[in-house]
């Protein structure tokens, strides 16, 4: 409820839905043997899924992310577009997350911004910066709505990879122009 309130534009009702999952939570759709991952065979045996490389060469030094969710190995795509693997689903049994602790501060960090509540913002960002491994960003460095904004995309585009949010975010940020770019 609180991504759907965020997309609808209601961060005060995003915030409060948000505020309701208890810290730790979380949710997934399991899978097993009998009943397998189909992103497994998609991204890893058929190889249909791969992240643009620069996910890699544009985070931020030790953000532990980047190696978390992608490999190394470079391949190329049509286009000349340079892709890397995914090091995510290489298992049938592992699940799916429907949401991610790192959603739901993302989610607070986003509604606090959009009310101008800087403090909270920026607290709620730093905190998915520090758990990440790149440290929080000080008032200087975030000081205006726009600049926790910027942040608060950037991190969604790491911690929330691979989770079919991206599209929603760069509409919801107005960044709908670098999606062709991507």
């Amino acid at each position: 409820q609180a991504r759907y309130a965020l997309a609808a534009g209601d961060p005060e009702a995003a915030l409060g839905f948000a505020n309701e999952v208890p810290a730790g939570a979380s949710s997934v759709i399991p899978y097993s043997a009998v009943d397998p991952n189909p992103l497994t065979q998609q991204i890893q045996t058929l190889g249909y899924f791969a992240a643009m490389a620069s996910f890699r060469t544009d985070a931020e030094p030790g953000d532990l992310r980047v190696d978390r969710f992608t490999t190394s190995a470079t391949q190329s795509a049509f286009g000349g577009a340079t892709l890397v693997g995914i090091n995510v689903y290489r298992d049938v049994s592992n699940p799916i997350p429907v949401f991610t602790q790192d959603e739901l501060t993302l989610i607070r960090a986003e509604a606090h911004a959009r009310a101008n509540r800087l403090p909270e913002a920026r607290a709620a960002v730093n905190a998915v910066r520090v758990a990440a491994g790149v440290g929080a960003r000080d008032d200087a460095a975030l000081p205006t709505q726009a600049a926790i904004l910027d942040e608060i995309y950037r991190q969604r585009s790491y911690s929330l990879f691979l989770t079919g949010l991206h599209w929603a975010d760069q509409r919801r940020f107005g960044r709908l122009a670098e999606a062709k770019a991507e």
